[in-house]
């Protein structure tokens, strides 16, 4: 059961996170627009077009500011909300009356789960459909496309590049798709097309690229067999299906919109032979760690507990500190961890949960240093 002090503790978390988040991000949303005010001004439709698409363009921005704030604001939330208690003496009373200390955690750790909810709820329904939006640049036009990054369906072993792609449209202009020999075709072929359409699996057919206006066109072909599996045929003679889980954001900016993706589609990528072997292990690391951060961001609060309630002192300034650079030193650990990861010294899974090892130690070894 909730008291009427735990409420209240829980109203000041609230009231804490939402001035810390609205502060940082307003600084952020300040900062940014100084910094790329000629590309965000760099429009002829007038002022108020531009400040329409100035606001459409932070208004996206947030939800990516909360996935990537969230969980230290949640933590930060959580300190300020226990050094005010200690700073208007709240303490003192719910000791006298036999309250264990780390009871006032209890609304803490709600208030930090309710956040992780909305984190959740952010990442896996909201990103994953405003990524479109989230992957342009400061002052890009949403129907402008962006430079293509060349590469291979490691499954099929076709190679697919081209002029311009549309993330938000899944299209491909001017693509190109190399075709290996024997593998596809009697001879290495490269196939031209006006523009290649990706569209998911259906029933009847598995997910790859529709090309239309191909050059040269699919009767034109020297199939082998394999090759009958991988280039289907369409109404159209000018057109033709490619078979393939090379997806549109694969083709561009590959090395941080994963990030991006839901845990479905992430799982779903990994599960796939089509990427290489380095991207996977990206792809893997960055999947741990995301639910690591839930559950670290609630061991850093009960961690930061006993330093800034510590017996021997009564300077909250300094246990702040402490506490701050407790989660310096956590984030740390994070980086390096990945680091070791990448470099191929520790795995993907024990890489991102070895700090929630060392910190869940930290917090149980420092249990004895709380006031009571």
């Amino acid at each position: 059961m909730f008291t009427t002090f735990d409420r209240y503790l829980l109203q000041r978390y609230w009231h804490v996170f939402g001035i810390t988040f609205c502060a940082l991000f307003g600084l952020y949303v300040v900062i940014d627009a100084f910094t790329n005010a000629g590309d965000l001004l760099n429009t002829n439709a007038g002022a108020w077009r531009a400040l329409r698409d100035i606001a459409e363009f932070y208004v996206y921005r947030a939800f990516w500011f909360l996935d990537a704030f969230g969980g230290t604001g949640a933590v930060l939330a959580a300190l300020v909300t226990l050094s005010l208690v200690l700073r208007y003496g709240e303490l003192s009373p719910v000791l006298s009356a036999g309250i264990p200390t780390y009871r006032l955690a209890v609304p803490l750790l709600v208030g930090a789960s309710f956040v992780t909810v909305a984190m959740v709820v952010n990442q896996e329904l909201i990103i994953p459909r405003i990524k479109h939006h989230l992957q342009m640049e400061t002052g890009d036009d949403q129907s402008a496309g962006t430079a293509v990054e060349p590469d291979y369906d490691r499954a099929t072993q076709v190679h697919i590049a081209g002029q311009q792609i549309f993330p938000a449209q899944q299209r491909l202009v001017a693509a190109e798709f190399t075709l290996p020999a024997q593998l596809i075709t009697t001879r290495l072929t490269t196939v031209k097309a006006g523009e290649a359409v990706f569209r998911d699996e259906t029933p009847d057919r598995p997910r790859g690229w529709l090309l239309r206006g191909t050059s040269p066109t699919l009767a034109h072909l020297d199939l082998v067999e394999t090759g009958h599996k991988v280039i289907l045929p369409t109404e159209a003679a000018d057109e033709m299906f490619v078979v393939s889980d090379l997806t549109p954001d694969r083709l561009s900016m590959r090395n941080k919109n994963f990030e991006l993706l839901s845990t479905r589609e992430l799982v779903a990528r990994l599960k796939s032979p089509t990427f290489a072997a380095a991207t996977a292990t990206q792809e893997s690391l960055h999947l741990h760690a995301r639910f690591v951060r839930y559950v670290i961001n609630l061991l850093v609060v009960m961690c930061c507990m006993p330093v800034l309630m510590r017996k021997e002192s009564r300077s909250i300034l300094v246990n702040m500190a402490l506490c701050s650079g407790l989660m310096g030193t956590t984030f740390g650990l994070m980086q390096a961890c990945q680091f070791l990861a990448t470099s191929h010294v520790l795995t993907a899974d024990l890489s991102a949960w070895l700090p929630v090892i060392v910190i869940g130690t930290v917090a149980a070894w420092g249990t004895g240093w709380i006031r009571t």
